[in-house]
């Protein structure tokens, strides 16, 4: 039986990471790994290895350490719950925000 949680509120990381398991799981049927949920969500290895967790203790996933697709869906529900939107990546034109080592050489 699936449970509706009103309460439980995702940070916009959480959100994206939790609906990227979410559409791993309807796409392919089985849990995705934590390489593929950085490649579904465009978070980086260490966002995703630092969010997961945070699901787990929200009660919306389970997962076993150190095991290859262990993720499991709880009966949790978020009732209306949309995946909020990535940010946008950089055009490859724009210029960067930093500066590159070569701009500022020691002496």
């Amino acid at each position: 039986m699936t449970k509706l949680n009103h309460k439980i509120k995702l940070t916009k990381a959480q959100g994206i990471i939790y609906a990227a398991i979410l559409d791993y799981f309807d796409e392919y049927e089985q849990s995705p790994t934590m390489s593929e949920i950085v490649e579904y969500s465009g978070y980086s290895q260490t966002t995703v290895v630092y969010r997961v967790p945070e699901l787990v203790s929200l009660g919306l996933i389970t997962k076993q350490p150190n095991r290859t697709r262990s993720i499991e869906l709880t009966d949790i529900r978020l009732p209306g719950f949309e995946a909020p939107e990535p940010e946008p990546e950089p055009a490859p034109d724009e210029e960067a925000p930093w500066k590159s080592y070569d701009d500022n050489p020691r002496i």
